[in-house]
């Protein structure tokens, strides 16, 4: 496998897909063997959430491989339904969700506290994406707006004491309670909060506040959305219309990217040819707030099988979704000088 760019400070972004998070498993298990010790931030949402707790833990550790060999061992043996589920019949009656966030947290203290136990070596920057269901005031571009995306940023010491393992845990929680399976958590700051899927399942502009300027996404759908099925309403079609929701904005969001990156070709291009200096260049690049970030994107060449919960009840679906995206990963790894979507800049 090659390994252009290597020692470059990488960050990686895990998007949700629900059971599809296996995929992420498997292609963590390659991009760690070759890039383990280059990985400087972990950006989880939705079911990405758990897979990125515990890779940022195993990288703060030092063994960001040993610990997507964990992630193996969780989705194989424990990323089933029973695990994933803690159902209380009053929460539902009530309407708050069908399971309480307990099988969530109870993943997260098994699998990712005999890392708290490993000698410190490595910083490593966490964020983790939920919808507050009450609205986030944030300021964009000098202007407050209202937006329904929480964020939540740790630093390696979260992972160092028992309370901020908790925090952390709460937080991951949070991304990962997709609405009606789950009852929303609640954070202080933010209120009731549900899958961060809904509102940003592919945190690009997480990537573009962080220290990396090498960024992998890793995404268990392909890159042309598959068309509607053609059937009559039924499970079938209210999956295709969760996986719609998640990942619109993912779509969107790649395509932006790579547009931005061709605004910043064509003014590098005006320096080359002298119409621009250097320091005309930056002053122009600040103030469309770009930063380029090199993007490769690690994603199945075609649809995984199966609804997003449909690996809740087949372990050996969920091994399929391991190889898949091993598989991804050595093609993507292998080529990293990708179309369109390989280099990207976004906003600042």
């Amino acid at each position: 496998m090659k390994t252009p760019h290597h020692h470059q400070a990488m960050a990686v972004i895990l998007g949700g897909g629900v059971a599809k998070g296996a995929f992420e498993a498997g292609a963590l298990e390659v991009l760690t063997q070759a890039h383990g010790a280059d990985l400087a931030q972990v950006i989880g949402t939705s079911s990405g959430a758990l897979n990125a707790l515990l890779l940022a833990a195993a990288v703060r550790a030092g063994r960001a491989h040993d610990g997507a060999r964990q992630l193996l061992d969780l989705w194989r043996r424990k990323g089933d339904w029973r695990n994933a589920f803690a159902v209380k019949l009053g929460h539902l009656v009530r309407g708050r969700g069908l399971s309480t966030s307990d099988g969530i947290y109870n993943l997260a203290r098994q699998y990712v506290d005999p890392f708290a136990t490993a000698p410190k070596r490595h910083p490593v920057r966490l964020d983790l994406v939920a919808t507050s269901s009450r609205g986030v005031v944030r300021q964009v571009r000098g202007e407050n707006v209202i937006t329904y995306e929480a964020r939540f940023c740790f630093d390696e010491a979260a992972f160092d004491t028992a309370d901020g393992r908790e925090r952390v845990y709460r937080a991951a929680a949070a991304s990962a309670a997709f609405p009606i399976a789950y009852e929303p958590v609640e954070i202080p700051e933010f209120g009731p909060c549900y899958d961060g899927g809904l509102t940003n399942d592919a945190p690009i502009s997480l990537a573009a506040a962080g220290p990396a300027h090498r960024v992998v996404a890793v995404v268990p759908y392909p890159a042309t959305p598959p068309p509607f099925p053609d059937v009559a309403i039924g499970p079938r079609l209210l999956a295709h219309w969760i996986e719609l929701l998640i990942h619109e904005r993912l779509y969107r969001d790649l395509a932006a990217a790579a547009s931005a990156n061709a605004v910043l070709e064509r003014l590098q291009a005006l320096e080359r040819r002298g119409a621009l200096e250097a320091d005309q260049l930056e002053d122009v690049r600040q103030a469309i707030g770009y930063r380029r970030l090199e993007l490769v994107t690690i994603r199945p060449a075609a649809p995984l099988p199966g609804g997003p919960f449909a690996g809740l009840f087949d372990a050996r679906l969920r091994s399929r979704y391991i190889e898949e995206g091993r598989r991804a990963a050595a093609v993507a790894l292998e080529n990293p000088a990708m179309p369109a979507a390989a280099t990207a800049a976004t906003a600042a």
